[in-house]
């Protein structure tokens, strides 16, 4: 499809389905599926009365103080809004194959509902940034090096667009895999896991790259950085460095309470450290690794002598913002040109999007 093709286009369907699970007046039982972290169940919570949350595996009995129903508890003829955002398609299909019919995914329900108090990451302002900005779209997807990148670019836009789940159905949610794409060639690295979180990124470089040379983890969480301290505890010239990346020193509120989606926020219950990755390693990085919810083009600032002066690989995650898909590359580009670009893709839904910038070969 080109991209003067793409709209959305509200489906009746989808359509009675949201009027139905938004007005109170309405008699049908409602579910959600998908206790998300992003909290997008309970923006639902704050509007609506629903009866309560479906989950075929919660070792809890209620949340949000609505009771946990197992599917084969509720009947066939409910509503759910499936709020998940990593395993939207089989959570659906799930659903579907057990007899409901009456099933509809968040992000579809966000796009007809068009309501001011939901929201739903990159959806939520990217159809207006792709129309100011297809140019630098179109030029992003031009400098692609592989097919199947260029597939992924143009599904994913479209999806932001549309909502359609049926784009999203070749995607399978496979975490172990992001950041290790098969052309990436890996050996004595130098690797910085920048969002190390609990050191499960690290741990698989690792399992791929039995002869690494250093690992350096950057988590700000006290609490995350011990998890992952622990996880690594059978392994050597591993630094654990607790500050988070930006382009200079600074102090930051930091919300620690969203797992592996925790982040700077001016609400944030703690206080974190961060600074520049120029700042704190000297030794030279061949594999660097960002992922920090959002917070990518700053630390990616604060990175320009290592990226300038060591051309590492680079696993980028550009999903937390409607324009990471071009003004990350247009940023890194800036510092050296001498990369090629390609991009993967790692949930069926919105989350995990990673580009990666590998070496031109004549300069490795």
């Amino acid at each position: 499809m080109s991209f003067n093709q793409i709209k959305f286009v509200p489906n009746e369907k989808h359509q009675a389905f949201v009027s139905d699970f938004l007005n109170p007046a309405c008699t049908k039982k409602k579910y959600i599926m998908g206790m998300s972290r992003d909290g997008y169940a309970l923006d639902v919570c704050q509007l609506v009365e629903i009866d309560g949350f479906v989950d075929d595996f919660s070792s809890i009995g209620s949340y949000a103080g609505k009771p946990i129903f197992t599917s084969e508890q509720i009947s066939k003829d409910s509503m759910i809004l499936v709020c998940s955002t990593v395993r939207t398609v089989t959570a659906n299909n799930a659903l579907k194959a057990r007899g409901f019919e009456n099933v509809l995914d968040y992000p579809s329900f966000f796009l007809h509902a068009n309501h001011a108090k939901l929201r739903l990451r990159i959806f939520d302002h990217f159809a207006k940034e792709f129309e100011t900005n297809r140019d630098q779209f179109e030029w992003v997807c031009n400098l692609l090096c592989d097919t199947k990148s260029k597939a992924i670019f143009n599904t994913l836009v479209e999806y932001r667009i549309t909502a359609d789940i049926d784009l999203m159905a070749d995607y399978s949610y496979i975490p172990n895999e992001q950041y290790f794409p098969d052309f990436l060639e890996l050996d004595e690295e130098v690797f910085m896991d920048i969002g190390g979180y609990d050191g499960q990124t690290s741990l698989e470089l690792i399992k791929r790259c039995a002869n690494y040379a250093a690992i350096y983890l950057f988590e700000p969480s006290e609490s995350n950085l011990v998890k992952a301290k622990n996880n690594l505890s059978a392994f050597s010239n591993i630094h654990f460095i607790n500050r988070g990346l930006s382009d200079k020193p600074a102090e930051l509120k930091f919300n620690s309470n969203e797992g592996s989606a925790s982040r700077i926020s001016a609400s944030g219950d703690v206080t974190i450290y961060v600074d520049a990755l120029d700042n704190l390693v000297t030794e030279k990085t061949t594999f660097l690794k960002m992922d920090i919810e959002g917070a990518e083009s700053l630390a990616i600032e604060g990175a320009r002598r290592h990226i300038l002066n060591d051309h590492p690989k680079m696993a980028i995650a550009v999903y937390h913002k409607p324009d990471d898909f071009w003004k990350i590359p247009k940023q890194i580009l800036s510092i050296r040109d001498d990369y090629d670009l390609h991009l993967r893709h790692y949930t069926e839904g919105t989350d995990e999007t990673v580009m990666y910038f590998i070496p031109h070969k004549s300069e490795r």
